[in-house]
C-alpha cells in the first residue's frame, strides 16, 4: 500500500524510458535493498524471462539495457544461490484474479 515502509519511487534514469526498464530498475532495487531471500512478482516477461537465464547462468550482456543488467549481477554474485526467484504475473491482475490464483 502507499504507506508501506519499503515502497520506493524513483525517476527512471537513461536514455530510454520504457516499461521493461523501469521493471528492471524495481527488480535491482529490490535485489540491492532486501536481506531475506525473496520471491520477485513481475509482470514483464521479459525481466522473467532473461532474469531466470542469468540465475541459470546465462549472459544478459547482449540484452537491452545492458548497465542495469551489469548491476543486477553485480548485486546477485553477493548473494546465495537461489536467494532470488522470480515469477510472471498477470499485468493488470483483479482482486478476483488473485483470489482465484490467476496472478
Amino acid at each position: 500500500g502507499p504507506r508501506h515502509s519499503q515502497k520506493s519511487s524513483r525517476p527512471l534514469l537513461g536514455y530510454c524510458h520504457v516499461v521493461p526498464r523501469a521493471e528492471l530498475r524495481a527488480l535491482r532495487h529490490a535485489v540491492k535493498t532486501e536481506v531475506d531471500p525473496i520471491l520477485v512478482p513481475i509482470d514483464c516477461e521479459w525481466v522473467v524471462d532473461n532474469t531466470q537465464a542469468l540465475l541459470a547462468g546465462g549472459s544478459v550482456a547482449h540484452l537491452d539495457h545492458a548497465d542495469l543488467w551489469r548491476k543486477l549481477k553485480e548485486e546477485l554474485d553477493f548473494r546465495p544461490p537461489q536467494w532470488l526467484a522470480v515469477r510472471k504475473v498477470l499485468t493488470h491482475a483483479t482482486e478476483e484474479d488473485v483470489r482465484e490464483g490467476r496472478y
